[in-house]
């Protein structure tokens, strides 16, 4: 439950956006009986408040909460494939880093026995990156 309630934090200005256009709640009329007793106490309601209000006053309370899910999965598939698009970059930087730790640590007593294959790997698999780079961006230069 609390990462649901998480996930309706990060998103509620999609959620917002989706309920308002869906069941029109900045524009409605609050009938919830306290309404006019808070606005004394605190001040005018701002369109957030007017929306929670809205919401709870509909009858389409499972159709509401459908409609929160679809919202947090979508955006959930989003941040998936803004993570994957970028998984790339992020694992050839620390495999960078790892290789100069490596060339830093590297000495005359350093066990190199199979050095020479493993290089030959990395230079080969550097290759295929710097294809499908070129591939994908005519102003990459390789």
């Amino acid at each position: 439950m609390w990462a649901y309630i998480l996930q309706i934090h990060k998103n509620i200005d999609i959620l917002i956006d989706e309920l308002d256009n869906k069941y029109k709640l900045s524009s409605r009329e609050n009938t919830l009986h306290c309404a006019g007793e808070l606005e004394e106490l605190f001040g005018e309601a701002d369109q957030f408040e007017n929306i929670a209000i809205s919401l709870s006053e509909l009858e389409q309370k499972e159709e509401v909460a459908g409609i929160l899910g679809d919202v947090i999965e979508t955006q959930k598939e989003v941040n998936k494939e803004k993570d994957k698009a970028k998984a790339p970059m992020y694992l050839i930087k620390k495999t960078k880093k790892l290789i100069q730790r490596a060339y830093q640590i590297l000495d005359d007593k350093s066990d190199i026995q199979g050095l020479e294959d493993e290089l030959e790997e990395i230079e080969d698999i550097t290759l295929k990156i710097r294809k499908v780079a070129v591939k994908n961006d005519k102003n990459f230069i390789s």
